[in-house]
């Protein structure tokens, strides 16, 4: 079977990114003309520099090669399978190892186990790591160049736009929402508050003012990515602790350790004063030191009824004990699932690890065969 393995990256083709739907259609014609069948593994905007962990799709596919399902690979161009020559070594070994021949659109048909090829090969890979090194230094020279002169780029913060020369401004509609958020830190409102204050009274986030498209997160436990429409987005308490945390409000944005100015819509001052009091309202035990508490569930647990996050929430005293879904942040969007007490929903899963004979053998096995040392 061809394993067809598709990466969005920067390189471009004739003027063209060589889009996640262009790859699948060129690995198929391959899969066709090979008279294979295939199987596809994506990881869309996910960077090649980065190590095999941190790309699902890659993972996957090693896997299965491992198992000796996929015994070709397809993709567009070397540099997809990874732009740092480590982890490339780590992949071509593998291919190396179970015999897998490496199809491209771009560089021709690689056979690993001939010396030429395994050579050839590994010089891309250096090539590669040395056009990410060179792109990557045009770009922070370009930005830098921008934050110095006043230019935006990338996604300002809330309360900015830019004019129609590239140079930051301040947006007065979103600038009124900035002060009133400081305002009611400072009396004492927490963050979910204020972000269910803003949701209630149908205050737009960015997102919603885009409209249109998709925002896409990704669970760092179980990898899992949940894609949500723009309009969907909601204000939430991490949203507004950001914002109080900027320090680009009163005037200084900070790029590449550097800093710049930007134009002011908080005073220093009452900067300092409110990031001063949003500290002495954090969660504190009766011992009056921060209580940091592990769930084993963390990131785990999803709700049956509307698909959210559940996530734990404890005292000390254990007055609150139970991981719940993330939806009761949100007065509007509640879906009213009950909460799970967390020590019963432990004593259960500990009790499937040590007792259950088929359950500890997929732990063991899932063990032996994760990369996570």
């Amino acid at each position: 079977m061809l394993g067809i393995y598709c990466r969005i990256s920067r390189l471009k083709e004739e003027g063209k990114d060589r889009s996640i739907d262009d790859q699948k259609r060129l690995g198929i014609d391959k899969a066709k003309e090979l008279n294979m069948d295939y199987q596809l593994f994506i990881d869309n905007g996910i960077s090649g520099v980065g190590q095999i962990k941190e790309r699902p799709e890659m993972s996957r596919l090693l896997k299965n090669i491992v198992k000796r399902d996929i015994t070709a690979v397809f993709v567009v161009d070397e540099s997809r399978l990874s732009r740092n020559p480590r982890t490339k070594y780590e992949i071509t070994d593998i291919l190396k190892e179970y015999n897998v021949i490496l199809y491209s659109d771009i560089d021709g048909t690689i056979d690993f186990s001939v010396p030429n090829d395994e050579f050839m090969s590994e010089l891309k890979g250096v090539m590669h790591k040395r056009q990410v090194a060179e792109s990557t230094a045009k770009i922070k020279s370009v930005l830098k160049y921008n934050a110095k002169n006043g230019r935006a780029h990338g996604i300002l913060p809330y309360g900015y736009t830019k004019d129609d020369n590239g140079f930051i401004i301040i947006d007065k509609n979103e600038a009124t929402i900035v002060k009133r958020i400081y305002d009611l830190s400072l009396s004492g409102v927490g963050t979910n508050k204020i972000a269910e204050t803003l949701n209630i009274g149908g205050v737009e986030t960015r997102y919603n003012k885009i409209g249109k498209g998709t925002i896409s997160t990704k669970n760092k436990y179980t990898g899992k990515i949940t894609v949500t429409e723009k309009k969907n987005i909601k204000w939430a308490g991490n949203t507004i602790r950001n914002i109080i945390k900027n320090s680009f409000y009163y005037g200084k944005r900070v790029f590449s350790n550097e800093v710049f100015k930007s134009p002011v819509i908080i005073d220093e001052g009452l900067w300092n004063q409110v990031n001063l009091n949003l500290k002495n309202n954090a969660n504190t035990s009766t011992t009056g030191k921060n209580t940091e508490h592990l769930y084993l569930l963390k990131g785990v647990l999803e709700c049956s009824i509307c698909g959210r996050n559940m996530y734990g929430r404890t005292r000390t005293s254990k007055k609150d004990n139970y991981y719940m879904c993330s939806s009761k942040r949100y007065k509007d969007s509640n879906c009213k699932n009950r909460s799970i007490n967390i020590d019963k929903l432990n004593d259960f899963i500990w009790n499937l690890i040590t007792t259950d004979q088929n359950f500890k053998s997929l732990l063991v096995r899932g063990l032996i065969e994760s990369d996570n040392d």
